[in-house]
């Protein structure tokens, strides 16, 4: 199979498509044929060297590339309790057993190497620049940057499980991570040819999603969106998750307010819409030019870029905001706007602000999280969250893509169809 690797550091030049053996599924763990994959700003820092200058990579002589994939189950690994008749698939590629869709087979509802799937254009921007743009930066060793400081690695929906005699694919019973991280006592039942998404979030791979299949933990994955297109959903996992887990971090009630900086990025917009849905009164911050845009989110009140955000914010709620999620990474700048004794949500290690005037300041380290994700689904299903798409691009133009997210100026993320 294909895949994307680095041997060294270097600009986009250094991006290889290898072909590699096929992974195999250990215990726990499920392999799938990859359908889309996101490129995020932390391939940019993967690949230039950054994380490993930062010391969050140790140097290797192959390092895998990609984080957020949609696509298929075409297997799974063993210890996955099984759930209907039989126990956990066996098999291997292009073996036609049971329990094995392979890499030869056409998989169920992949999208191969030449088939030219296009995604729509999602309306946010997600420029990559330097702090203030409206770019979300690095998020947790991921989202959105164009700046690296020391970014670290950082309603589940049954499907009825058929009967040894339906003819339906066997069901799985496939942990879901809890809000900790840690296997939930409720549970996500997984079939072969499913169509799912997911999030590889270690850093010390040879392998990452950016390849024709991808394995991963089962408590990482989720059922994919069914009103979104592949494409649209592989753009869902980091930068939903990011959002997410640093509005956990700020634990805000319902009709608190919370500012968000960079809130037309992928990060940052997100982070609108997930707190409108936890009933949040949102003050966004952005370019003037995104106005429109981020209001549409949900965002109650905006400040464009450029006006000294402390004074314009408390002007609009007097006394400051009771939280921030600064995707931005505008640092002592958005935490000014921070009410004394309030909540701030660091996206870049190394980037966030002294904690003045008792302000909590945490940074938000980003996990995969399937119990997380399959909720982050199930509010794309409802229209509560907008996808981000900038562009589609096959797998052997992913150095292109590179190029184009450095220079800036996207409105959305590019996805490689493999």
């Amino acid at each position: 199979m294909r895949a994307v690797i680095v041997r060294s550091f270097g600009g986009p030049e250094v991006l290889e498509i290898a072909e590699v053996p096929v992974p195999v599924p250990g215990p726990g763990q499920v392999r799938i044929r990859v359908t889309a994959a996101t490129v995020n700003p932390v391939d940019l820092h993967t690949r230039s060297g950054g994380l490993t200058a930062a010391g969050l990579l140790p140097a290797r002589d192959v390092i895998g590339i990609g984080w957020d994939v949609a696509g298929v189950i075409d297997e799974i690994g063993p210890g996955v309790a099984g759930f209907g008749s039989g126990g956990p698939t066996s098999g291997t590629p292009d073996s036609g057993e049971p329990g094995s869709v392979g890499p030869d087979s056409g998989g169920l509802g992949s999208v191969g190497p030449d088939s030219g799937e296009q995604g729509s254009a999602g309306p946010d921007s997600d420029t990559l620049s330097s702090a203030g743009s409206d770019s979300d930066m690095l998020s947790s060793a991921g989202s959105d940057s164009g700046t690296l400081t020391s970014a670290g690695p950082d309603s589940d929906m049954l499907s009825s499980a058929p009967g040894p005699d339906s003819g339906m694919p066997r069901s799985y019973l496939v942990p879901a991570a809890g809000p900790a991280g840690g296997i939930a006592s409720d549970a996500e039942r997984f079939a072969l040819g499913d169509a799912v998404i997911g999030l590889s979030d270690r850093l010390d791979v040879p392998l990452g999603a950016q390849a024709d299949y991808v394995v991963l933990d089962a408590a990482a994955v989720a059922r994919a969106p069914r009103t979104w297109s592949a494409v649209e959903a592989a753009t869902l996992p980091l930068n939903g998750l990011t959002a997410a887990q640093s509005l956990d971090l700020l634990g805000l009630e319902p009709g608190r307010t919370v500012l968000i900086t960079g809130a037309a990025g992928a990060v940052g917009g997100f982070a609108v819409e997930l707190a409108v849905a936890r009933g949040l009164r949102v003050v966004a911050t952005a370019g003037a030019a995104d106005a429109d845009t981020v209001r549409s989110l949900g965002a109650e009140f905006f400040v464009p870029r450029g006006e000294r955000l402390g004074e314009a914010v408390r002007a609009l709620v007097p006394g400051g905001v009771d939280g921030a999620v600064d995707a931005a990474v505008l640092g002592a700048e958005a935490l000014d706007a921070v009410r004394n004794r309030g909540a701030f949500a660091a996206v870049v290690g190394g980037a966030e602000p002294v904690g003045l005037r008792g302000i909590r300041v945490q940074n938000t380290w980003i996990r995969a999280d399937g119990h997380q994700l399959a909720e982050l689904v199930r509010l794309a299903d409802t229209g509560a969250l907008t996808p981000r798409v900038a562009d589609t691009l096959p797998l052997d133009r992913v150095a292109e893509a590179h190029k184009r997210l450095a220079e800036g100026g996207l409105r959305g993320r590019i996805v490689l169809a493999p």
